[in-house]
C-alpha cells in the first residue's frame, strides 16, 4: 500500500501483511514522526477458521489527540477500580480512552496511540495483551502498559515479567493508585532510557 504523510509528504510503501485487520488506522510517520490515519475501502478478508473470525467489526474513528498531552487507555470491567483509576490518571493530565466491549476495546488499540495502557486479568484484558505482543519492539517501546490483579503484590516485577507488562498493580491497592502510578511512571522512564539515550546521540 502506497501512502503519503499529510505533514512532511514523505512517501512510504507499507506491506499489507504487516497492517491491522481494520478498515481505519493511525500509524506514526517514520520521517517526521506525524501521525498519518489510513483508510481503506475494505478490510483484509479474514479466515473462518482464525480466531480473528470472532472479533465483530467496531466502526469507530480514530481518536484525535492535542500535541504534547499524554492519551491513556483504561480497559477495567469493576466499576469503582475503574473510576479510582481513571480520577488518579485525570490528575496527571492524562486524556483517557476506553471502551464497553473487547471488540471495541480492540479496534480502539489498533487504531489509536496511547502512552499508557490500563488492562485488568482476565479475557479482556488478554485480547488486549494479545495486540500489545504482536507490536513490532519500537511501538511497543513507546507505550507503558500496566496490567491489574490480584495474584501478587503491587510493582512486583515477576507478574510483570510474567505478562510481558512494565508494571503489575494490585487491584486491592485502588486506595493507593495516585502514589503507585508514580512509581510506575517512573519505572517507565528507566525502562526506556537506553533507547532514549541512543536516539539522543
Amino acid at each position: 500500500m502506497q501512502v503519503v504523510c499529510p505533514n512532511c509528504k514523505k512517501q512510504l510503501k507499507l506491506r499489507e501483511d504487516k497492517l491491522p485487520d481494520t478498515g481505519t488506522f493511525r500509524i506514526a510517520c517514520p520521517g517526521c514522526s506525524g501521525d498519518i490515519v489510513i483508510e481503506r475501502k475494505s478490510p483484509r478478508p479474514v479466515h473462518e477458521d482464525s480466531a480473528e473470525a470472532e472479533r465483530e467489526e467496531i466502526p469507530l474513528e480514530p481518536e484525535v489527540f492535542p500535541p504534547g498531552v499524554r492519551a491513556a487507555f483504561v480497559f477495567v470491567e469493576q466499576p469503582d477500580i475503574k473510576q479510582r483509576l481513571e480520577s488518579a490518571l485525570h490528575k496527571r493530565e492524562y486524556v483517557l480512552g476506553s471502551a464497553h466491549s473487547i471488540p471495541e476495546a480492540a479496534a480502539r488499540m489498533r487504531m489509536n496511540r496511547y502512552h499508557l495502557v490500563c488492562v485488568e486479568y482476565g479475557e479482556a484484558g488478554g485480547a488486549i495483551l494479545d495486540i500489545i505482543n504482536s507490536w513490532s519492539g519500537s511501538r511497543r517501546r513507546e507505550v507503558n502498559v500496566v496490567l491489574l490483579g490480584n495474584a501478587a503484590r503491587s510493582l512486583d516485577p515477576g507478574q510483570a515479567f510474567q505478562y510481558g507488562v512494565n508494571s503489575w498493580l494490585n487491584s486491592q491497592d485502588m486506595d493507593r493508585f495516585e502514589e503507585l502510578l508514580d512509581q510506575v511512571e517512573d519505572a517507565y522512564v528507566r525502562y526506556r532510557a537506553p533507547w532514549d539515550a541512543v536516539v539522543e546521540s
